[in-house]
C-alpha cells in the first residue's frame, strides 16, 4: 500500500513538473518577464508601459532597459516580434536611446523603427541632453514645434523682416508674422510664415485650406478684434498700436499685397534640413505649393560660414524653448 502511494506520489510530482514546463514555455509572458523578477519591483513588472515611470527602471543598465522596454511591449502587442532584436540593436547604439525608446513606447501613435533616425539626430541630442526630464513623447513633439517657430521667426528676423505676434489665442493663429515699414512707420510688405516640423501637414479648417488667402483674412480679422485674448496682456495704447498695425496687413492682404513661405523643418544626423515653400492661391480657400528653396546643414562639425551662422540660431531657438518649458 506505501509502494503505491509513493508511485502515485512520484508520478504526481513528475505531471506538475511537466505541466509547468508546457505552462512556462507556451505563455511567453513568464519566460520573458521571469528573468526581470530579481532586477525590479513585482508592480513595476506588472505594468502596462504607459503606467511605468523611468525611475523605476534606475536600476537597470541602458542595454537592459532597451530589452526590458521591448519585452513588455512585444507582450502588449506593440510592436511585431520580428523586429525586436532588430530595435534592441538600434536603441542600444543610439545616445540616450533607452529614454528615447521609452518616450515613444508610451505613446501608441508612436513607431519605433521610424522614430529611430530622429531619435539620433543632432537637434533630438541637444534636447534630450539639456532637457532630461521630458516626461512623455507629446511634449517632445511639443518642445520641437515650438523650436521650429521660434527659429524661424529667428531666420527672417535676422534677413531684415520685422516679426510681431500672430497668434490670438493659445497656439491658434500665425507661426510667423513680419512686415517691412516705411520711413513713417506704415506697414509696407506683409511676410505669413508657417512652420511644419518633420513630417506635418497643412491642415484644414472652416475657412478652408491652412494658408489659403480667405484663413489668413479671418485670422487678421480675429487678430484686429476683441476676440484676440493677446489684447488682456496690454494696456489700452497698446491695444490701440496693435488692432491698426493688424487692420493695416488685413488691407493690404485683401489688396494681394503680401507674401506666403512654408518651412518645412527636418532633424538629420548632423543638423537640420530646411525646405522652404512659395504660396500661392488656387483659388480662394485653397494653395499651390512651390519648392523654393533647400538648406542642408551640418551642426556637429561646422565648417562653413552657413553652418556656424545656423549653429548659432538653432542653439538661441533651443535654449529660449527648453527655458520656456522648463518654467512650465
Amino acid at each position: 500500500m506505501k509502494l503505491k502511494n509513493s508511485k502515485i506520489i512520484i508520478l504526481s510530482f513528475f505531471s506538475l513538473v511537466v505541466l509547468f514546463n508546457y505552462i512556462s514555455y507556451s505563455n511567453p509572458i513568464l519566460i520573458r518577464l521571469s528573468k526581470w523578477m530579481l532586477r525590479l519591483p513585482k508592480t513595476t513588472i506588472v505594468k502596462t508601459i504607459s503606467k511605468i515611470s523611468f525611475k523605476e527602471l534606475k536600476f537597470l543598465t541602458k542595454a537592459e532597459r532597451v530589452e526590458f522596454l521591448l519585452e513588455k511591449a512585444y507582450i502588449e502587442g506593440r510592436i511585431n516580434p520580428a523586429y525586436v532584436y532588430r530595435l534592441r540593436t538600434i536603441y542600444s547604439k543610439i545616445p540616450n536611446g533607452d529614454k528615447f525608446l521609452y518616450l515613444c513606447l508610451k505613446d501608441k501613435a508612436c513607431n519605433p523603427l521610424k522614430f529611430a533616425d530622429k531619435a539620433n539626430s543632432w537637434v533630438y541630442q541637444y534636447i534630450i541632453q539639456h532637457y532630461p526630464n521630458i516626461g512623455s513623447f507629446r511634449q517632445l513633439n511639443q518642445i520641437i514645434g515650438d523650436f521650429a517657430e521660434r527659429f524661424l521667426v529667428k531666420f527672417f528676423e535676422r534677413s531684415g523682416w520685422q516679426c510681431i505676434n500672430g497668434k490670438y489665442r493659445g497656439n491658434n493663429g500665425f507661426d510667423g508674422l513680419c512686415i517691412k515699414t516705411n520711413f513713417w512707420g506704415k506697414v509696407e510688405d506683409v511676410l505669413i510664415l508657417e512652420s511644419k516640423a518633420e513630417n506635418s501637414l497643412l491642415g484644414k479648417a472652416q475657412c478652408g485650406r491652412q494658408m489659403s488667402k480667405a484663413c489668413i483674412v479671418s485670422i487678421l480679422e480675429t487678430l484686429s478684434s476683441k476676440n484676440n485674448q493677446e489684447f488682456q496682456k496690454q494696456n489700452w495704447l497698446e491695444r490701440i498700436f496693435s488692432r491698426n498695425r493688424y487692420k493695416e496687413i488685413l488691407e493690404l492682404v485683401k489688396k494681394d499685397n503680401y507674401r506666403r513661405r512654408l518651412i518645412k523643418f527636418r532633424s538629420t544626423p548632423t543638423g537640420i534640413r530646411l525646405e522652404i515653400y512659395k504660396i500661392e492661391d488656387n483659388g480662394l480657400r485653397n494653395i499651390k505649393v512651390v519648392k523654393e528653396e533647400v538648406i542642408n546643414t551640418n551642426l556637429l562639425i561646422p565648417t562653413t560660414k552657413q553652418d556656424k551662422y545656423f549653429k548659432t540660431l538653432v542653439e538661441e531657438s533651443l535654449k529660449e524653448t527648453l527655458d520656456n518649458f522648463s518654467k512650465k
